[in-house]
């Protein structure tokens, strides 16, 4: 496969979890799981073992990744428009655990520029990678 294939597949994946809408439960359950993912990377990372470092280092960028579009998704079930504006305050930690609270308990919209409202039938995985059913 060539670089170009490589960053072809990077980008479309990247342009599709940051799409769609998330529901309360999904995304409660999702920030666990990525909690729990990272956590175990961070155990890694403090190992003294050498080899696990590199590895640790890139799940803790792929968990990062995910949580910022868990975030926006989120946002978009919500009806706010997301950009970057938001993500940087996701930096600063108290104004980060308030967002967290106020995203997992406002009440989203029905149907909004965003989509529609995601269906309850999808399972945990389908959720956190943006999978839609066919």
């Amino acid at each position: 496969m060539s670089l170009l294939g490589i960053y072809l597949k990077v980008n479309n994946y990247l342009c599709r979890i940051f799409k769609g809408r998330l529901n309360r439960v999904e995304y409660f359950f999702s920030i666990l799981f990525i909690l729990f993912i990272g956590f175990i990377a961070y155990l890694l990372l403090i190992s003294s073992f050498i080899f696990l470092k590199i590895p640790a280092l890139v799940i803790l960028l792929i968990s990062a990744i995910h949580f910022l579009s868990l975030q926006a998704r989120r946002f978009q079930d919500i009806g706010i428009s997301w950009n970057w504006f938001y993500t940087f305050f996701f930096f600063i930690p108290l104004i980060n655990l308030l967002t967290y609270i106020f995203l997992l308990f406002h009440e989203a919209d029905k149907d909004n520029m965003f989509g529609p409202v995601p269906s309850d039938d999808r399972t945990f995985f389908d959720a956190f990678f943006n999978h839609n059913k066919a």
